[in-house]
């Protein structure tokens, strides 16, 4: 755990179990806390990743594609994306390695990330080639959070969370919704994304059962590439050609969960 950086605070519900913890990998791990990244004024959650040394950002910023991570000697350009993308423990990289999906988590719903830089981690294959990294959203608790926002290029912005905890049953549920005007001209956005968590664990613990979903849709128009003079002197400008370039994206990811101990050093987790 030395070799461990960590970033704000994370929370801890539980004596240690099932899989190998990511603070044990024997290689590069920062966890960044909940705490610091809800409070980032981030357009999009890969741009928290700016917090953890080491990780390179590539902005797109072209339409419904607005940028991704990456580290370890590739970047986020080529045509392998070699950063192995979960949330909540299920792989999310699409079938060509990106990962769109990361846009659909909203900052206020993080409660951490993991960022695990280097080939030795045992847990994961493919697309694990420079590493990985897991965005924890949050399970349980009892809360009310809401966070309305105004910025720059007519940024407005809502996000609504709500946690519920009982005996057995955790609730937790989220919104957000965004609309940006853009930097340059023809570069509208709105997008929003909403999504539940509901985990059962029984009175003596022995296994923990849940369900998670998650909708994410956004509409945004694409500004298009400009050459090396019209960037250096108009860098707003949109070309012509441009003007009926958008998109839209619709997203939809549901998992069900299932961790138990079977023994004291053997743990089976699926999902």
């Amino acid at each position: 755990e030395n070799s461990t950086l960590t970033l704000g605070a994370v929370n801890v519900t539980s004596t240690e179990s099932g899989p190998l913890a990511t603070s044990s990998v024997l290689s590069s791990v920062d966890i960044l806390g909940g705490d610091i990244l809800e409070k980032m004024p981030a357009a999009y959650s890969w741009e928290l990743f700016r917090r953890a040394p080491g990780v390179l950002l590539t902005e797109f910023n072209q339409g419904t594609t607005s940028g991704k991570l990456s580290f370890r000697g590739f970047n986020g350009e080529g045509e392998v994306n070699a950063v192995k993308l979960l949330i909540d423990g299920i792989p999310s990289n699409t079938n060509d390695g990106n990962m769109p999906f990361i846009d659909s988590v909203f900052p206020m719903d993080i409660d951490s990330i993991e960022v695990v830089r280097g080939t030795s981690d045992p847990r994961y294959g493919l697309n694990n080639i420079a590493g990985n990294v897991n965005i924890h959203t949050r399970t349980g608790g009892n809360y009310n959070k809401a966070r309305l926002r105004y910025g720059s290029f007519n940024t407005r912005e809502v996000q609504l969370a709500k946690g519920i905890e009982t005996s057995n049953w955790t609730q937790n549920y989220f919104f957000a919704r965004q609309q940006v005007d853009g930097y340059r001209d023809h570069a509208d956005t709105e997008r929003y994304s909403f999504g539940g968590k509901w985990f059962y664990t029984p009175d003596d613990g022995s296994y923990r059962l849940g369900l998670i979903a998650r909708h994410y849709e956004s509409e945004a128009q694409e500004a298009g590439y400009l050459t090396e003079d019209d960037a250096r002197h108009h860098p707003r400008m949109s070309n012509d050609y441009n003007a009926t370039d958008k998109g839209t994206r619709r997203m939809n990811q549901v998992s069900v969960h299932f961790d138990t101990d079977l023994a004291d050093t053997l743990s089976w987790s699926a999902k």
